[in-house]
């Protein structure tokens, strides 16, 4: 959900998510400046699966790569629906939990000597 910023302080200043916690519900979210607006984002990143359940249930996606932030749309999914870097977040609503299966598991390491091949 976003909220209008009491000022709009230069986009450099809060373009990158900090941590933060919901004063409705505690949980631990993110907080970015994007457009004006103090948007709030669930921390966990989404998975394919999760945004489209995300976008079906009515929250906005965003697409988090670095210093950068965008909101996801229709074009996005459809070009990219896995970035290549950076995650996928969606917007908080207090006591709208994000379910395991549409949680992005992280990529496993391979710390053993055996090259795989």
């Amino acid at each position: 959900m976003a909220r209008k910023a009491k000022y709009s302080p230069p986009a450099a200043w809060r373009r990158s998510p900090k941590n933060g916690v919901c004063t409705n519900c505690r949980a631990d979210v993110l907080v970015c400046l994007y457009d004006g607006f103090d948007v709030i984002w669930d921390k966990p990143a989404l998975s394919l699966a999760g945004e489209a359940a995300a976008l079906l249930a009515g929250h906005d996606t965003y697409h988090w790569a670095g210093s950068g932030v965008h909101k996801r749309s229709a074009a996005h999914i459809h070009l990219e629906p896995r970035p290549l870097m950076g995650t996928v977040h969606r917007s908080h609503r207090c006591g709208d939990a994000i379910q395991d299966g549409h949680k992005k598991m992280p990529k496993p390491v391979n710390d053993s000597d055996d090259p795989g091949f």
